[in-house]
């Protein structure tokens, strides 16, 4: 018996895709699998026991997709290749937004990492609420235009109680 039900939302624009087993029977947990993604398709599929498994989007993941809060560092999140040293600099967290607010639940970042990679180096910070840590901007003094800065494992947890992890946000230092 393969009836097995799955919940899953995906975040195109960050690149991450979260899954959530709802109940199953095929004697498999998440844990066990691989997801891909397949864009041209625009659906997620993973092998159990040999066979492959297609998850269609449904509209009622893709209004949890558009409720789930998105990151920002000061006005910058998805889709914005790039930042200055001033934002950077001036900028002192990171915060979050809902486009269509209406399960009511309130959400907090409860922890992310903050990483430079210049060059072959690669220096990360994993940090605990939504704060940059001085260690973060002693970093980011160090930093040159053309260095990469990512925001990844972006924590939240709503007043539901439950934890979630959002696409992470990466941006390249132009000036």
């Amino acid at each position: 018996n393969n009836s097995c039900k799955y919940v899953f939302s995906y975040n195109a624009n960050g690149g991450e895709i979260i899954t959530t087993f709802v109940n199953s029977t095929c004697g498999a947990k998440s844990s066990d699998m691989t997801y891909t993604y397949d864009e041209a398709s625009n659906t997620l599929y993973c092998l159990i026991k040999g066979q492959k498994f297609v998850f269609m989007p449904s509209s009622k993941a893709e209004i949890a997709v558009k409720q789930k809060p998105q990151p920002y560092f000061g006005s910058k999140t998805y889709g914005d290749p790039f930042i200055t040293f001033s934002q950077l600099r001036t900028w002192n967290s990171l915060t979050l937004k809902i486009a269509e607010p209406s399960s009511g639940v309130q959400y907090q970042i409860i922890g992310y990492n903050f990483s430079i990679r210049s060059g072959s180096k690669f220096l990360d910070i994993p940090t605990v609420g939504n704060r940059m840590l001085s260690s973060t901007k002693d970093l980011i003094n160090k930093a040159k235009v053309g260095d990469k800065v990512y925001f990844s494992n972006i924590i939240i947890k709503g007043t539901d109680g439950k934890t979630e992890r959002l696409g992470d946000l990466n941006f390249q230092i132009t000036q």
